[in-house]
């Protein structure tokens, strides 16, 4: 699964725990700072093709707004075109790109600030 492989490269890479402060497809109820990872919406798909162009959408939260932003960049900057035909887990990568820079979407229904960004990927099908 892309979420989980790109979730675990994180923690990899130094920006936190894969389980504890980084995650895959939704946020724990008790923890409020953090990064997690999910599905994204994607480009148009080719079977026929050997690569595919999934998407993924990187939220950072934290009950502050600096910390949430700092830490959303790190994942910007360790995913923007720093991944280039590479196995990541069960998933070769072929280019990993944000379609923009993190943007703060807000607050939640708990007041934790969110900061988010999206990527594409290509991939081997």
């Amino acid at each position: 699964m892309i979420v989980e492989d790109i979730a675990k490269y994180l923690a990899q890479q130094g920006l936190g725990e894969f389980g504890t402060d980084i995650f895959g497809m939704a946020f724990p109820k008790d923890t409020d700072e953090g990064v997690c990872i999910y599905d994204g919406i994607s480009g148009i798909s080719d079977t026929y093709c050997i690569v595919d162009n999934p998407a993924i959408q990187i939220i950072s939260r934290s009950s502050n707004s600096i910390t949430a932003n700092d830490k959303a960049i790190q994942a910007y900057k360790l995913l923007h075109g720093t991944i280039r035909s590479k196995q990541i887990g069960n998933t070769f990568i072929y280019q990993c790109f944000a379609t923009g820079y993190p943007e703060s979407i807000g607050r939640d229904a708990n007041g934790l600030w969110m900061w988010s960004m999206n990527m594409n990927l290509q991939i081997k099908y």
